[in-house]
């Protein structure tokens, strides 16, 4: 999991990405508390749980790079990293790490939500600009040349730049069919990156609190999303 995002406020358990319903737990990479710490859960029959200590995100209306890795069969089984703009992707430490065991819970049918969960209103507050979901694990030195140039790498199942196409269908840019619904989210500023393409850059964010907001892209102070179906 990869994405640009600005967040404008930090609470606890908002989703950056979300593969799972109120009854599957499924894949979570979210906020933890509200210093800036980052969270990887990974549903299992003991579950897989990875908390920064290092606050990495503590400084709000800034644009990071955040990406999560997840590998069953390693030790250790998750790697988190933030880059920013003036600085390229590295490991973060951690207070938590939950190693976890046993089979990791089916989540084909679940839809993968950027920027809330399919289950609950934890819409993440400020803006998330580009997203993209691997099927393998990256190294780090992948992660570093995709910070700055968002791109298809071997095993993109979803890549969207988020904007471009205003508040309507958001095109899955892998070529795998995986487009975006958007609800209650608004076009604001992209992450200032050299576009794919021409054009002003834009990104998603959220208007206003709703209450039953439960699919959305980006968004600032508020709840929208985006729902990218059928995304194994």
């Amino acid at each position: 999991m990869l994405a640009w995002v600005f967040p404008t406020t930090l609470t606890g358990n908002r989703c950056i990405m979300a593969k799972a319903t109120s009854a599957t737990a499924g894949k979570l990479f979210r906020i933890n508390g509200t210093g800036g710490n980052i969270e990887l859960l990974i549903n299992r029959a003991t579950d897989t749980q990875y908390v920064t200590n290092d606050t990495p995100l503590a400084t709000t209306s800034k644009w990071y790079l955040v990406a999560a890795t997840f590998d069953s069969g390693a030790s250790p089984p998750v790697h988190m990293y933030v880059g920013d703009l003036a600085a390229v992707a590295a490991e973060r430490t951690y207070g938590v790490q939950t190693a976890g065991s046993g089979s990791v819970d089916a989540d084909n049918a679940i839809n993968l939500v950027l920027g809330n969960h399919a289950g609950n209103n934890v819409a993440f507050q400020g803006r998330i600009a580009v997203a993209a979901y691997i099927n393998r694990v990256l190294t780090l030195g992948e992660i570093k040349q995709w910070q700055f140039r968002p791109r298809v790498l071997v095993g993109t199942v979803g890549l969207w730049m988020l904007g471009y196409n205003g508040t309507s269908t958001q095109a899955d840019l892998s070529g795998s069919g995986n487009p975006g619904t958007v609800t209650g989210a608004s076009v604001g500023d992209h992450v200032p990156l050299r576009p794919l393409w021409g054009g002003a850059a834009q990104s998603w964010v959220a208007t206003a609190a709703a209450a039953s907001a439960v699919r959305r892209h980006a968004v600032h102070s508020g709840v929208g999303e985006g729902v990218l179906r059928g995304v194994a």
